[in-house]
């Protein structure tokens, strides 16, 4: 097995490509992207990076779990002949599944990886909101709503909000936590100059401009300044002192 290295490509503008990635991608025979839709990759093929995507496999697959696992087995495929540069939007390390599934592996199998860092688009979305996560954000999946209980004493940045039916779905979830006019702030392409959008909305409006969601669409919802505690802050209390 040949060395495989992992770029992340950052949230899609040039400002936010490391100069190390920038060299990697152009100098490379060949890049694999897990996906070619992203702002980045036009400006990169525009200045000679020459690549492959795995694009094709989203349409083979209604889960997205069998499409990770599918481009993690071809990279295998890959490196059994050859050096391997593949490249993932933002930070390989924050929300890439395929990054944990080829190191879980090239761990078992003795296969070098290398990491080439990349600017997480989280940190698109706190620049652009100047907002300042130390003060307790909770990072969330919006297409894993079912695993989780909102409590609403602390901020959410919900990823993934791709198309309005997840938006829909989303607001319908949070509606059970706070009132039907709380404010969010839904992100579109953040750092991004001529793509950014961000729009402040209430809550049961949240989802009314199905154009706003896209794959580079996230809500940030700001706890109310008024909090009071819930049947879900109780339970949570309750599992904390019971110790479970």
């Amino acid at each position: 097995m040949h060395k495989i290295t992992i770029v992340g490509m950052g949230p899609g503008s040039e400002s936010f490509l490391t100069m190390e990635a920038y060299k990697i991608l152009l100098g490379s025979d060949c890049v694999h992207l897990r996906t070619e839709n992203h702002p980045i990759v036009r400006t990169l093929k525009d200045q000679g990076m020459v690549y492959k995507s795995f694009d094709h496999l989203y349409e083979k697959s209604e889960k997205f779990d069998d499409v990770y696992q599918s481009i993690s087995d071809s990279i295998f495929e890959l490196c059994e002949n050859n050096e391997v540069v593949y490249a993932v939007p933002g930070n390989p390390f924050v929300a890439e599944k395929t990054v944990s599934l080829i190191l879980e592996r090239a761990k078992a199998e003795d296969v070098e990886v290398e990491i080439v860092h990349g600017v997480s688009f989280i940190d698109a979305i706190i620049t652009s909101l100047h907002y300042d996560p130390v003060v307790g954000v909770s990072i969330l999946d919006a297409l894993a709503l079912d695993v989780v209980e909102v409590q609403t004493g602390q901020d959410y940045l919900w990823i993934q909000v791709y198309n309005s039916t997840i938006a829909s779905n989303l607001k319908l979830k949070l509606m059970e936590s706070y009132e039907d006019d709380h404010m969010v702030t839904v992100i579109q392409a953040a750092g991004i100059p001529e793509l950014e959008r961000i729009v402040s909305k209430h809550l049961y409006e949240m989802d009314h401009e199905p154009e706003l969601f896209d794959h580079l669409t996230s809500v940030f919802v700001k706890r109310p300044l008024n909090h009071k505690y819930g049947m879900s802050d109780l339970v949570k209390i309750m599992r904390t002192l019971m110790g479970s």
